[in-house]
């Protein structure tokens, strides 16, 4: 599919490939996994190609993809050219920006969030042209077209589900053919399609780091909400007074506030404000989108430390939440959350030594596919089961369009059930188009009406 989908002549060649993964596991204290190890060398064969690298690498939640990622930061730092790394929440850009300093050091970083101020921000552009910030983190700032860096070689986008197509265009654009790697901890139906239609090289972390296992999940009905909350509150009460004591619980709302068509969906503002008084003899506080960021880092300080034990949120926590004493997630109405935003949120318990715990509370009038939806998370714990279990449920959305949900662009066709099909068809495509003696003025037609489908879309 190569002529098809079109390769991007590489702008930027690296010439010190040499010992990147050794240094990396210097840098981080520990070994790279044998998946890390992997997606790596990878990586390391993209980068010496003519043409520019367009990955994905996937890996379950707490796989270490953030590693890999560090990793083709460094590659690029190391031959002196730019390199940026989107986030999409500044929760996330925070920590992989402060995570940074330390595993990439003395390496030049910076980073640039909508809440930077205007005063700091002109002067992160300032260097960001004069060539003085070698790694930039940042969210959706990072996308205003006054922004442009002379030499950018590396994109890296995390969590690339949670941007748009033409978000992630307008960042790659910066920089026409740069490399571009995206991660992702459960591939959205979308990415599964594009990277099955070789839109994007694919590498998969399976294995975990040493010490991180599953997290137990349990599925509640709304009528044992208030047992749950008494049970809750007495474990947690009978170590309220031990400093260091490594039980830390998250419980997530699905709204700030109570709206009208969906009276019974639990808010920050009701519920959550009940649950904080429920709790309050073991430390409990609200934390939202709509916190201001210096509160917001403050909360998620006093978390870690263990002067908080419970966080009462919204979808916030999702991504870059990461505290190992945190045993319990606790989700409200959870038969109103997808497949892979239930993922991500049991992501955030059980990554220290202590096993986690995640309690998912029903809806009092769950729809039939809410409740298949809970019944599969407490039966699955593999992102990438879960994914193609999202797949038969959402469908793939378009392969050579925009929208990432909803029914696939195919007359004909089971993407997840004639996987093995499509595989050999994408071989037998590979073969027809690298053979000049197959070329007619008819397939010429389709491969044009095809191409000029898919022009402005060349990367998940």
């Amino acid at each position: 599919m190569r002529k098809l989908l079109g390769n991007i002549p590489r702008r930027f060649t690296y010439l010190d490939a040499a010992g990147l993964r050794g240094e990396m596991e210097d840098r981080l204290g520990f070994p790279l996994t044998p998946g890390q190890e992997a997606a790596l060398r990878d990586i390391e064969g993209d980068t010496a190609k003519p043409t520019a690298m367009q990955r994905l690498v996937q890996g379950d939640v707490g796989s270490g993809k953030t590693a890999v990622a560090f990793a083709a930061l460094l590659l690029a730092a190391r031959n002196g050219f730019q390199s940026v790394f989107l986030a999409p929440t500044e929760m996330l850009a925070v920590q992989h920006a402060e995570k940074a300093q330390r595993v990439l050091a003395p390496v030049p970083i910076c980073l640039l969030t909508g809440s930077t101020p205007a005063p700091e921000r002109r002067q992160i552009e300032q260097r960001i042209h004069n060539q003085e910030a070698l790694v930039v983190f940042g969210t959706h700032a990072l996308l205003n077209r006054r922004l442009t860096f002379p030499r950018l070689a590396m994109v890296v986008i995390d969590e690339q589900q949670r941007f748009g197509v033409s978000q992630r265009a307008a960042l790659y654009g910066k920089s026409r053919g740069a490399d571009l790697l995206v991660t992702t901890a459960t591939p959205i139906p979308r990415t599964l399609m594009l990277a099955l239609f070789q839109d994007l090289s694919t590498s998969t972390i399976r294995d975990r780091p040493p010490g991180r296992e599953g997290v137990a999940t349990r599925v509640l009905d709304a009528s044992r909400r208030d047992a749950f909350y008494t049970w809750l509150s007495a474990r947690l009460g009978k170590h309220a007074g031990e400093r260091g004591d490594p039980e830390r619980v998250f419980v997530v709302l699905p709204r700030i506030r109570p709206t009208e068509p969906a009276p019974e969906t639990a808010s920050l503002e009701v519920e959550g404000v009940e649950l904080q008084k429920r709790l309050k003899n073991v430390g409990a506080a609200l934390i939202s989108g709509e916190t201001p960021v210096p509160e917001r880092k403050r909360l998620l300080g006093d978390f870690r430390s263990g002067r908080l034990r419970v966080l009462i949120a919204t979808t916030v926590v999702e991504l870059g939440i990461d505290v190992p004493e945190a045993t319990i997630m606790v989700i409200e109405n959870a038969d109103r959350f997808g497949l892979a935003q239930l993922h991500q949120l049991r992501g955030r318990v059980g990554r220290g030594q202590s096993p986690g715990q995640c309690y998912l509370i029903r809806s009092p009038s769950a729809s039939e596919k809410g409740r298949q939806r809970l019944k599969i998370m407490a039966q699955e714990q593999d992102g990438f089961r879960l994914a193609e279990k999202d797949l038969e449920m959402r469908g793939g959305g378009e392969v050579a369009g925009e929208r990432q949900a909803g029914s696939l662009d195919f007359r004909y066709g089971d993407p997840a059930g004639d996987a093995a099909v499509f595989l050999q068809a994408r071989e037998d495509a590979g073969r027809i188009l690298d053979s000049s003696v197959m070329s007619t003025p008819w397939l010429e037609g389709i491969i044009n009406s095809i191409r000029a489908r898919i022009h402005r879309i060349h990367f998940s």
